[in-house]
């Protein structure tokens, strides 16, 4: 990389007089709109058409896009690249299921994605969603990827009654997430145009004295440089899964935890907040209940096996546990007791008997991603075949009996001695009479899930609001672009992905991320690069 020059202020008003404007980060931008700021320079490091910030699905899908309409593309990712025998970059793409939802019609589509956002998101981003959905086969395949075609096992969307659900359908990619981000990945290698950037985190964006963004602040072996965007930066750096202060003050429930990327702090929402941004759908998930134990980091998947039941904190069953709208439960455990100022459902815990268990590992992580050899999978856990560990360490109770059981669950110090046998044991008897009689008179659950919970001994697992990902990020429009308050794009800035998803409450089924990325990172890729170079 070129070396930095010294920069004097007379250097920079010359140059703002030549009309490039004084360069600035977006928080010294607007904390002072200053003529001279610290981060003025005279040379760039490092510059392309199009800078990416994060290399997720949605990284990868902006560049290859941007590339193939003959721009170069720079991606900036803060994580390290693998090494051969170890999977360092992980992004939420390379874990996901690989499932992708397809619509069949647009409109229709368009109209689900508004019914689903309970008006969160406009008529126009909806539309702008569908209309570039519906080609999502075609762009895969394009690519050289493979779809399954839907079949009864993955399904349609999670909410049949909302309006232009018949639209939904869904797909799995072959070889599920790993091998999804794996195609991508190769794609992004083969464009010339594209550069990846690793252990890049960016760190702020850059603006001229004009507000249009200008490239990125960055950090690169323990300096920073000045990453130039000729035509736009794309902000994909992913969620914010692993902020709590952001969690805290935004989603509906806490504490929450995530299965997803742990490298999913918040940096693009804070990025595009000091640039301006108007922030949305901050209070949203793509989430259900999930397991998680202190000191493990991420969460685990799971923990609902054949015969499970949920019960808050006291042992009372809440909810209908099958079918369920997978992505969108935890909104179930959100209630908020104002009588006694508790979450009672948070954590709350799934229960199971030894014939349950018998039928394999109640739960496990995430995959990681395939090593360099395209062949090894790993994981970030792996339960043990038998549970002996996970039981060892605390993680899964067992009892002998329910008394016994509920008295180990009442001794958590998230429980706090709220559990008693006694009502634990009349959940679980009322239940299993259900279970006999082939109806659950209390929820109404499907008589093919409806299996008895009688087998010792007797197990649970504690479980909280959570899943993959969050929502919320900058606000965009149907350009892609990111806008402020008043709806005014940010000039030359975009961003795609979960970081301000467009899914404004409601998840539509699983593969709404991966859908909505391949849909916003053409979107964003297209007007980009029609973007006018500002210089």
């Amino acid at each position: 990389m070129p070396k930095r020059t010294s920069f004097s202020r007379r250097d920079f008003l010359k140059k703002a007089a030549a009309g490039g404007g004084a360069i600035t980060t977006a928080a010294a931008f607007h904390h002072t709109r200053a003529a001279f700021a610290a981060t003025a320079t005279a040379r760039w490091d490092k510059e392309a058409d199009v800078v990416c910030v994060g290399y997720g699905g949605a990284g990868a899908i902006t560049a290859i896009a941007a590339a193939d309409l003959g721009a170069t593309a720079i991606i900036l990712e803060k994580q390290p690249n693998d090494t051969a025998d170890e999977v360092r970059h992980t992004p939420n793409t390379r874990s996901s299921g690989g499932v992708v939802v397809c619509p069949t019609d647009a409109a229709k589509a368009a109209e689900h994605l508004y019914a689903l956002s309970w008006g969160a998101t406009p008529h126009e981003v909806c539309s702008a969603w569908g209309k570039y959905t519906v080609e999502n086969v075609q762009w895969i395949e394009k690519m050289g990827g493979t779809l399954v075609p839907r079949n009864q096992y993955l399904g349609k969307g999670e909410f049949p009654d909302l309006p232009g659900y018949e639209s939904i359908e869904v797909r799995l990619y072959s070889g599920a997430g790993p091998a999804f981000f794996k195609m991508l990945d190769d794609n992004v290698k083969k464009r010339k145009a594209i550069e990846v950037m690793y252990e890049t985190p960016g760190k702020e964006l850059m603006l001229n004295e004009n507000g249009m963004v200008i490239g990125v602040a960055a950090q690169f072996n323990g300096r920073k440089i000045a990453v130039k965007a000729r035509k736009a930066v794309v902000l994909t750096t992913g969620g914010y899964e692993w902020d709590e202060e952001l969690k805290l003050n935004t989603l509906r429930g806490y504490p929450s935890y995530f299965y997803g990327n742990p490298g999913n702090t918040g940096d693009g929402l804070r990025m595009a907040e000091k640039a301006g941004a108007a922030l949305w759908h901050l209070d949203t998930i793509s989430g259900r209940v999930i397991p998680y134990f202190e000191g493990l980091k991420p969460a685990l998947q799971g923990g609902t096996p054949r015969g499970f039941i949920l019960v808050d904190k006291y042992g009372r069953r809440f909810v209908k546990e099958r079918p369920w709208a997978a992505h969108s439960f935890w909104l179930e455990v959100c209630l908020f007791d104002t009588e006694h100022a508790e979450y009672p459902r948070i954590p709350c815990y799934s229960v199971f008997d030894d014939n349950a268990l018998k039928l394999g590992p109640p739960a496990t992580g995430a995959s990681k991603g395939f090593l360099p050899d395209g062949k090894t999978l790993q994981s970030y856990y792996r339960w043990s075949k038998d549970s002996a560990d996970e039981i060892k360490n605390g993680w899964l109770l067992k009892g002998e009996t329910l008394e016994e059981l509920a008295k180990l669950i009442a001794q958590d110090k998230e429980n706090k001695n709220r559990m008693t046998p006694k009502i634990l044991q009349d959940t679980i008897e009322e239940y299993n009479r259900f279970c006999e009689a082939r109806k659950d008179l209390k929820f109404d659950r499907d008589p093919p899930t409806l299996a008895p919970v009688k087998t010792p001994p007797f197990y649970a697992l504690k479980m909280y609001p959570g899943g993959p990902n969050t929502q919320g990020g900058p606000k965009r429009n149907a350009n892609s672009q990111v806008v402020d308050a008043t709806g005014k794009p940010t000039p030359h800035l975009y961003a795609s992905g979960e970081l301000g998803s467009v899914y404004g409450f409601l998840y539509p089924t699983g593969g709404g991320n991966l859908s909505e990325m391949i849909a916003f990172g053409r979107i964003a890729a297209e007007n980009a690069v029609a973007e006018k170079p500002w210089r």
